[in-house]
């Protein structure tokens, strides 16, 4: 009996140390945990930027709204009071009954050197009173390297019916601004 208590204890004592020497269970399940992380942080992220457009449109806010871009986007951009009074009027006399997001945001991270950007592409289906809408939103979340690129480059707005044929890859829509399809 105590031969097996004994080989019970030392096979306890060899997994245990095997796992420290690999980095232990923080490597097994570390990678995973740190991704859900991330994905839970970015969703955080798509939802306060979906809340803050949304909340824009409501209050037909400008500045709320212009705070969300990016700097670079803001300094490009010729007729972002035109745009922004379009996205306003698509909205007008309607209030969003609910949204749906079609997946989790779309992000592609690179890392240089410890020097990271990471761009959101996020897609939304919003009903509101009216209407049902496509809204697509292109944010970088963070860019170490372009500081000025940090915020929203493209708001994209259409009827949901409209969507298919008018919306191809989201690399159409790498230039900055406010696209809106009435």
């Amino acid at each position: 009996m105590l031969k097996k208590v004994m080989l019970l204890i030392l096979t306890i004592l060899i997994i245990l140390t095997s796992l420290s020497a690999c980095g232990g269970v923080d490597n097994m399940f570390g990678r995973i945990g740190r991704l859900n992380r991330e994905i839970m942080s970015e969703r955080k992220k798509a939802d306060k930027t979906l809340n803050l457009v949304l909340e824009s449109c409501k209050r037909r806010d400008k500045n709320l709204l212009k705070t969300a871009f990016s700097t670079k986007a803001l300094n490009e951009l010729i007729d972002l009071d035109d745009s922004i009074e379009n996205l306003f009027n698509v909205f007008e006399f309607a209030y969003v009954v609910n949204y749906d997001e079609w997946a989790d945001p779309h992000t592609s991270t690179e890392n240089e050197f410890g020097i990271r950007t990471v761009e959101a592409n996020m897609q939304y289906e919003i009903q509101t009173n009216s209407k049902i809408y496509y809204l697509y939103i292109r944010e970088y979340f963070e860019d170490m390297k372009n500081p000025d690129n940090v915020g929203i480059e493209t708001i994209v707005v259409m009827p949901l019916e409209l969507s298919d044929e008018k919306f191809g890859k989201t690399d159409d829509w790498a230039m900055p601004g406010i696209y809106v399809f009435p």
